[in-house]
This record gives C-alpha cells, structure tokens and sequence, in this order.
C-alpha cells in the first residue's frame, strides 16, 4: 500500500509518499503530558500483552505485530484501521491478524493513539492541507494530539525522525488516515519555511532531532 500527503507551506510545498517500507519526501520552493503517556504504555503492556490469557480475550480483535507480539483490540479501536476493519467479521473474530510491518514498539502507541480518540472524538479538519504556521502545535487542533507526536514518539532525540517515520509507515499500512495526516504534518512544519539544503538535514535520519524554540 502506498499513498501520497501533500501539505503546502507559505514558501515550501512539500510532498510526503509513503509506501510500505519508504518514506521519501520532495519540497519545491515556491516563490510566492510525558507521565501520563508513559503510564498509558505501560498499562498497554500488562493489559494488551501480558494478560492475553485472560477471559476477556473473547471480547475483542487479535492483532500480531512483526516481532510476534500480540495485541487485543476493541471493536471501537479496530474501526480506526480500514485494513482491521476490512480483515474482520464475525465468523473471523476469533482468528489473528498479522501485521507484518508493524513492529511491537509501534503499535503500542498506535493503540495508545486508538484507546483515546475511542472516548475522545478527532476534531474535524484536525490536521490542515495548508500551514498556517512552522509550529506544528498551532497547525493541531488537537492539543493531545501534539503532546503525543512531540512527546512520546519523538521523546528521544536521537531516534525522534525514526520513530516519526514508522509510525507514518505503519499508519499507512493499516489505513489509519487520521494518524497518517497528524504525521505528515509533523513532517511538513519540520521544514516550513527551510531552504532545501535545510531540509535535507532536517529529515535525514542520521542527524538528531533538534526542537524547535519558540
């Protein structure tokens, strides 16, 4: 699966593509809550992985990430997905989901992501075609979405961009549009207003991610 986000900024229009394994990303200038998210991974881990023994596993959906990690999801959070969505009926609840390109590490927080927009709706319009701003906080609706990009996927500076970018991956793969576009817009206010030679460094994986100060 493969798809293309295209968000313009006041001098760059940048094009992010994605496909299963790539993340490849063209700019044509133009002219004119840390606890609370590690206590919610944490909690991931005892209910979603360790307790897969218990009775409640009937109740919902079993996902398996490429490492052979096994996740229960509910029927709330499986609709976040297209691809779960599409792979699930009710003859086929009880059957594993493989997720080949979706490692364990970043499934848990897409299900940190999916656990609570299911009691907490996304805003509509929550991610703009059009920046309004290079700070990625003015461009979220969501405020918990911005905590969740900045501070839990891209915490660790030195693998900010990696993450940043397998969980685009892996939004893609599983047809999660919401996550996908919050992604992508990480990425385009990263380089908003950046010359190219700019850009390049800002994206490459090699460099450590350096946050922006207001």
């Amino acid at each position: 699966m493969s798809c293309e986000n295209k968000i313009k900024t006041n001098n760059i229009s940048c094009t992010v593509s994605v496909n299963d394994t790539n993340i490849s990303t063209q700019s044509e200038y133009c002219p004119n809550s840390e606890n609370m998210f590690e206590n919610m991974l944490s909690s991931l881990v005892k209910e979603e992985v360790l307790g897969l023994d218990s009775d409640d596993d009937d109740e919902g959906y079993c996902v398996i990430t490429s490492d052979g990690v096994k996740f229960i999801l509910t029927k709330e959070e499986i609709l976040f997905s297209k691809l779960l969505e599409s792979a699930n009926n009710d003859d086929s609840k009880k059957d594993d989901i493989p997720l080949p390109s979706v490692h364990s590490d970043i499934m848990s927080q897409i299900l940190v992501f999916m656990k609570y927009h299911s009691k907490n709706p996304i805003p509509e319009n929550n991610s703009p075609d059009k920046l309004i701003s290079c700070s990625f906080e003015e461009n979220i609706k969501c405020s918990w979405d911005v905590e969740f990009i900045e501070n839990t996927i891209m915490k660790n500076p030195e693998t900010a961009k990696e993450n940043l970018y397998s969980l685009i991956r892996a939004a893609n793969y599983m047809d999660i549009q919401p996550l996908l576009q919050l992604g992508c817009t990480k990425v385009a206010s990263m380089i908003k207003g950046k010359s190219l030679d700019a850009i390049k460094d800002i994206i490459s994986t090699e460099k450590p991610y350096v946050r922006e100060v207001e």
